[in-house]
Parts: C-alpha cells; sequence; structure tokens
C-alpha cells in the first residue's frame, strides 16, 4: 500500500508540472503572437524578390490626376526641404563591387547592422559584363560625406570611394 501510495504521489506531481509546463507554453505562444503583430515576421524579406510589382501608371500633364502624381508630389515636398548651404551636390559613398548580387547584398546587410543606409545599384561595366555596386548615403553636403567616409573606414575597415550623385 505505501508504493502504491508514493506512486500516486509521484504522478500527481508530475500532472502539475505538466500543467505548468502548458500554461508556461501557451504564455510563450501568446507573447509570440504578440511580437509578431508589434514588430512583423519579416518573412517578406523571404518573399520580396519573388513577388513582381507592375509601376503604376503615369499621369499626363493635362489629364486629370496629374496634379496628384506622387512623384510630383514627392519632387514638389523636395523642392521646399531645407539642405545645408554648403551643399555643392548629392554625394554618395561606394563601398564595394561584386560579380555576384548574393555578396553585395551581404555588405548591405553588414553596413545597415552597423547603422549606415546602404543600397546596391547595377552597372553595366564595358569588357567585364554586369556588376553589383554597394553604396551608403545620399549625403548632401561633402561634410557629412566625408564624416560618412571616416566612419565606414573606422568601423568597417573599408575605405570608400566618394562620388556625386547624378540624381
Amino acid at each position: 500500500y505505501a508504493g502504491k501510495q508514493r506512486l500516486l504521489e509521484r504522478i500527481e506531481k508530475q500532472r502539475h508540472e505538466l500543467n505548468v509546463l502548458k500554461k508556461t507554453n501557451k504564455n510563450q505562444r501568446k507573447s509570440r503572437t504578440r511580437a509578431s503583430t508589434e514588430v512583423g515576421d519579416l518573412t517578406f524579406y523571404n518573399t520580396l524578390s519573388s513577388q513582381k510589382v507592375a509601376p503604376a501608371p503615369l499621369a499626363m500633364p493635362g489629364r486629370p490626376g496629374h496634379a496628384n502624381n506622387v512623384t510630383d508630389i514627392i519632387r514638389r515636398k523636395l523642392a521646399h526641404k531645407e539642405r545645408p548651404s554648403t551643399s555643392a551636390g548629392i554625394f554618395k559613398l561606394q563601398v564595394g563591387s561584386y560579380q555576384r548580387r548574393g555578396e553585395a547584398e551581404k555588405l548591405k546587410v553588414r553596413l545597415a547592422q552597423r547603422g549606415f543606409p546602404a543600397m546596391v545599384e547595377q552597372a553595366m561595366v564595358p569588357d567585364l559584363g554586369l556588376w553589383f555596386r554597394v553604396y551608403t548615403g545620399p549625403y548632401f553636403d561633402l561634410a557629412m560625406a566625408n564624416q560618412a567616409r571616416r566612419q565606414v573606414q573606422a568601423k568597417m575597415h573599408i575605405t570608400g570611394l566618394l562620388l556625386r550623385d547624378k540624381k
């Protein structure tokens, strides 16, 4: 009888532990659900490259809707935005050039992790083919661009090439 009693107590203890684990698991699921709704699950990074997006039709001058064309609205906002008086143009810093997009994207991610806004652009190089160039920026004056260049050198050990952006 004593062995049976110990066995029943042990079973009851295990049931209690199981209930505690179930509650903990349920709470963890709730917190994961809250976190994914607050931050997002970020799966779009994986699906973005496979999606096809058609550009919006351009509004023609003189036709209805031209004044609300998104590009025109952005241009108007940028025209009114103050830029530093020492601005000599828009600059960007080239920090890498790769034949494979994957390598360029890896550098872009590393730059973003260190706080540098980065982008990858394709460039057709005569006699060499398609290359993927990694840039940081844009910088609206030379002083800002030079400061970013020094920071990239210090944090990433990459000597960037400062370029005046044609845009």
